[in-house]
């Protein structure tokens, strides 16, 4: 079964907002804007939450396996990996990692294989509500320009102040070590995926993007179906859930929404 939209993807970047960590755009031959805006802890989701259910869901496999799509430049995966490492119970979850994360988008992956982020005030006031340690994950980079005497007081009585609408970080191995960032079409990607009951696909807030093709919605889920086996689960996003009834559709392809944006395989 083909899946594939009958279109590929460029890579021109527009329409600048202000949004988190990344606010670029990209568009297809047909004019379609995808967004890769994100930020850290993205809030259509409990993080910790899913966390906790994942470690104990999984907890008598060996490996579990997390695919994540529309990758963007990290902020989601590595989301994902501080709310397992920093988990209530401190259990080790090293056999989740490390994260598979692809994005169709060439200039999006080399930013996030760069190793570096930019932070806004929303990803810093997200990572301070979650009770992150800043300086374990992120390290400030020095700014291309000069500073005036408000701005570096300003640091110096907040060191994670953020000056102007984003700042660039360096992100700590301890994330970076854990995420493989690969460029790749998720609609080509799907049906290659190998899943023994042990497989968490991360694919938030890019399904929206196609709510006027209701056909590649129902063919993905219908892969996505034949792809994961019992057990495994599947986490979209609010702009999914807002623009699609993709909740009746996993439904009747035996998945149960069994926490907010979070569905399992049930048979």
């Amino acid at each position: 079964m083909k899946i594939m939209p009958a279109y590929s993807y460029n890579t021109i970047c527009k329409k600048p907002v202000s949004f988190g960590s990344t606010d670029s755009y990209y568009t297809t031959e047909t004019g379609k804007e995808i967004g890769n805006n994100t930020w850290l802890f993205r809030d259509d989701i409990n993080w910790y939450n899913l966390a906790e259910l994942e470690i104990s869901h999984f907890q008598h496999k060996d490996k579990v396996n997390i695919i994540q799509f529309a990758a963007s430049d990290g902020s989601e995966g590595y989301t994902q990996i501080m709310s397992l490492l920093e988990n209530s119970k401190r259990k080790d979850v090293s056999k989740f990692f490390p994260i598979q994360s692809f994005d169709i988008n060439e200039f999006i992956i080399n930013k996030a294989q760069s190793g570096k982020i930019s932070l806004g005030e929303k990803d810093i006031q997200h990572l301070l509500n979650n009770s992150i340690n800043i300086s374990k994950y992120f390290e400030r980079m020095p700014f291309s320009f000069n500073l005036s005497g408000r701005e570096l007081e300003a640091l110096k009585n907040n060191p994670y102040k953020i000056i102007g609408i984003r700042n660039k970080f360096k992100v700590s191995d301890i994330l970076t070590s854990r995420i493989s960032f690969k460029q790749g079409d998720m609609f080509k990607i799907l049906p290659r995926i190998k899943d023994n009951s042990n497989t968490i696909i991360l694919c938030r807030n890019i399904l929206g993007y196609f709510y006027e093709e209701p056909n590649i919605i129902k063919n993905f889920v219908e892969t996505l179906s034949k792809v994961m086996k019992q057990g495994s689960l599947f986490v979209i996003g609010k702009l999914d859930a807002d623009l699609l009834k993709i909740e009746k559709l996993l439904g009747d392809k035996s998945f149960l929404q069994i926490n907010k944006n979070v569905f399992l395989k049930v048979k």
